[in-house]
C-alpha cells in the first residue's frame, strides 16, 4: 500500500503509494514530517496536489480532472469543532465564497451544475421486439451529471413490418414512414430505479397507402407532424459506475401540427385517416441498451 522511510518517528525521504493492483496512487518527498503529496489517477494522470504535515493534508489542495485541466481547490479540514466555528466565522464577516470551486459550475440551480467524479455514458439502445407492432425504434443518449441525459431517437415505421407492399390485401391501409424527437431527461435516482421526466420535440414524415385495382395504385395520403410532449419514464441500469445493460421505459403525450396530403380522387380511401391540423398522441416505449463510460468515478 505505502513504502517510504520513517526517521526519529517522522516520514523522511520518498514514499510511495499503491493501488490495489500495484499501480501507483501518488508519492510525496518528506523532510522532518512535511512534504508535497501528487495522487495519481489509474492511468498515471494528475489527480491532487497538497502539503501533508505530520500524516494529515493541511493547507490548500489542487483537483484535477483525468484530462489533466485544474477543476478546483479543498481545504482539508478535520473534526475541530473549536476551529471549524473560527472559520466559519471568518468566512461570514468577509463575506467570501465557498472554497470549493469547480471550473464548469456556473449559474442557475444547483440541479444543473456538474459535480467532480459524476458518472457520464453513451447510452445506445433499441427494441427490435416492436417490429411486430410495425416499428423499430433506436437511440443515442448521452448521459452526464448522473442528473441529465440528452438523447437522439429515431424510429423507423413500417406496418405491417414484415409483409412486402404489393403482398398488402386490396382496401387495406398499411404505412412507411419515420419519426425523429430529441429529448431531455431530468433523472431522480431512487431505490427502484432511475425515475424521469422529460421533454421531447418530435418529427414525423408518415405515408399512407392503399392497394386499389386502378392503374394507379397505390393510393397515397402523405402525413407531416411536428410535436412537443412531455413524458415520464424509468431507466434501470446493471451498472451505475461503468459499462452495462441498461432498459428504459417511457410513456407520455405530444401535442403539435398536423398536415395531411391526400391523392386526388382517393378520399374515400382515407376516411378513417385522421386529418385535423391538431395533433394529439399518446407515446408509450421499452428500449434495451447498452451503458458505455467515458471515465469511471
Amino acid at each position: 500500500k505505502v513504502t517510504g522511510p520513517i526517521v526519529e518517528g517522522k516520514n523522511q525521504g520518498p514514499w510511495f503509494y499503491f493501488y490495489e493492483d500495484g499501480r501507483k496512487e501518488g508519492e510525496c518527498h518528506f523532510v522532518d514530517g512535511k512534504g508535497l503529496y501528487t495522487g495519481l489517477y489509474p492511468n498515471g494522470v494528475v489527480q491532487t496536489k497538497g502539503p501533508i504535515e505530520n500524516d494529515k493534508r493541511v493547507g490548500t489542495w489542487e483537483l484535477y480532472e483525468q484530462d489533466g485541466v485544474l477543476s478546483g481547490y479543498y481545504k482539508p479540514l478535520y473534526q475541530d469543532k473549536e476551529l471549524e466555528k473560527q472559520i466559519n466565522t471568518l468566512v461570514a464577516r468577509s463575506k467570501l465564497p465557498p472554497i470549493i470551486t469547480n471550473r464548469r459550475n456556473g449559474g442557475g440551480p444547483k440541479y444543473f451544475q456538474s459535480k467532480l467524479g459524476e458518472y457520464k455514458s453513451m447510452i445506445i439502445q433499441a427494441n427490435p421486439l416492436l417490429m411486430f407492432l410495425g416499428s423499430l425504434p433506436a437511440g443515442l443518449e448521452f448521459y452526464n451529471q448522473e442528473r441529465l441525459g440528452h438523447e437522439i431517437s429515431f424510429e423507423g415505421i413500417r406496418n405491417p413490418f414484415f409483409t412486402a407492399d404489393t403482398e398488402v390485401q386490396d382496401g387495406l391501409r398499411y404505412q412507411r414512414g419515420y419519426a425523429v424527437a430529441i429529448r431531455q431527461k431530468f433523472y431522480n435516482p431512487t431505490r427502484f430505479g432511475m425515475w424521469y421526466l422529460a421533454q421531447n420535440i418530435k418529427y414525423t414524415s408518415l405515408n399512407h397507402f392503399v392497394n386499389v385495382s386502378t392503374p394507379i395504385s397505390p393510393a397515397t395520403a402523405s402525413e407531416l407532424k411536428f410535436e412537443y410532449g412531455l413524458l415520464i419514464g424509468c431507466r434501470l441500469m446493471s451498472k451505475n459506475d461503468g459499462n452495462g445493460f441498461t432498459i428504459d421505459a417511457f410513456t407520455g403525450y405530444n401535442i403539435g401540427y398536423r398536415k395531411i396530403k391526400i391523392d386526388d380522387g382517393f378520399d374515400t380511401n382515407f376516411e378513417s385517416l385522421n386529418n385535423k391540423k391538431f395533433s394529439g398522441t399518446f407515446q408509450i416505449g421499452l428500449n434495451f441498451g447498452y451503458s458505455i463510460s467515458f471515465d469511471r468515478k
